[in-house]
């Protein structure tokens, strides 16, 4: 969900947004679910609300990701089961866009977002008797550092 307002002062240029958006995906032996907000503010450089346009804005994901089926051993026992990895990002992202059309439109953003993005991912175990935490490597993912992500957002919707 997206929601902007065109404000009436300088010209109309201006525009508050908000974007929220959270999802359960199962996924074979892995689940994961998140949400997503976003808030800031848009400048259009042409016409009221379309055109190009730059924002300034920050966002917040909360990410689970749940792995079934894993091979865990302490010094007693050895099990399958499941792992718990929780994953927080909070950044300000600088974008540039395009929205198309009158009542009806296309957007297309491309930005980054600032932030301190964790090196490493902490898993939490509860099965079968072991309880354990232990933390592993981030894996390398195109357009991810430790000081921000790539950003490209692709929307469409109803303008009134």
């Amino acid at each position: 969900m997206s929601s902007e307002i065109v404000l009436p002062i300088l010209n109309n240029h201006f525009t508050p947004y908000i974007d929220y958006s959270s999802s359960n995906l199962p996924s074979g032996d892995t689940k994961t679910s998140f949400s997503f907000i976003e808030y800031g503010i848009k400048y259009y450089f042409g016409e009221k609300g379309h055109g190009l346009f730059a924002s300034l804005g920050q966002s917040k994901l909360d990410a689970n990701f749940t792995f079934k089926e894993l091979f865990f051993s302490d010094n007693t026992m050895s099990t399958f089961g499941s792992a718990k990895v929780p994953l927080g990002l909070n950044t300000t992202n600088l974008k540039l866009g395009i929205k198309t059309g009158d009542a009806f439109f296309f957007r297309f953003e491309i930005g980054y977002g600032i932030g301190d993005i964790p090196s490493e991912l902490k898993f939490n175990v509860n099965t079968n008797g072991i309880n354990k935490s232990f933390t592993e490597e981030r894996p390398a993912i195109p357009g991810l550092s430790s000081g921000g992500i790539l950003l490209a957002n692709f929307g469409f919707g109803f303008a009134f």
